[in-house]
């Protein structure tokens, strides 16, 4: 473990794993798994999960100097990452295929982007993305922006808790409606479906 949760004054304690630096902040979340807001908030890199790594500035600076170690995390392919179909005239949907993470979301961001020019609704599905980092909730903003420029939206699909958490802690979890599945997500982006008025988006919790 490099980050200790939650403790009996509402602090999570992280500890650095290249110099051993431990630092406290606020325990934002109360959860168990997830610590990426509380380390942004210090100032630190790394996993958005509280079994690390995580690296200090100071750490994360001399990382970055460095060349990459010959384990360093591979490009990853630009295919496979999402698809993308129209289910009508209304809607677009983006599946995403895996994290939107930062090794992704330049092979993620065209498509998305195009989805979110074309003036229809936005669906993402991210059913098999588990983890956002901060590139990746950058990338959703932007493009819920765009959507909404041309008087569409951008709602999503089947988030993970971890996804939950993260929008609900950085306040953006009342921008995108969310569902548990792609039917009901182009139910409500449908305007000739009368139930658009009445869908119950998918409860959200921190």
């Amino acid at each position: 473990m490099t980050a200790i949760i939650g403790d009996g004054e509402g602090l999570v304690t992280v500890i650095c794993d290249g110099c051993g630096e431990t630092k406290q902040t606020t325990d934002v979340l109360r959860d168990e798994d997830v610590v990426w807001p509380s380390i942004t908030t210090l100032g630190w890199t790394g996993s958005p999960f509280a079994t690390g790594n995580h690296r200090c500035p100071r750490c994360a600076e001399d990382a970055h100097a460095s060349p990459a170690p010959a384990s360093a995390e591979p490009p990853v392919p630009s295919e496979g990452v999402c698809d993308v179909y129209d289910p009508g005239e209304h809607a677009r949907v983006v599946v995403l295929r895996a994290d939107l993470d930062l090794h992704r979301v330049d092979h993620v961001r065209p498509a998305l982007m195009d989805a979110a020019d074309s003036g229809r609704d936005v669906i993402v599905d991210m059913r098999d993305a588990g983890v956002i980092d901060s590139a990746g909730l950058g990338l959703l903003v932007r493009a819920y922006r765009c959507a909404k420029r041309r008087g569409a939206g951008l709602s999503l699909v089947a988030p993970s808790r971890f996804v939950v958490t993260v929008l609900h802690t950085m306040h953006l979890d009342g921008m995108f409606p969310t569902f548990p599945d792609e039917e009901a997500a182009l139910a409500f982006a449908n305007p000739r479906e009368s139930v658009r008025t009445g869908a119950i988006p998918m409860q959200q919790s921190p």
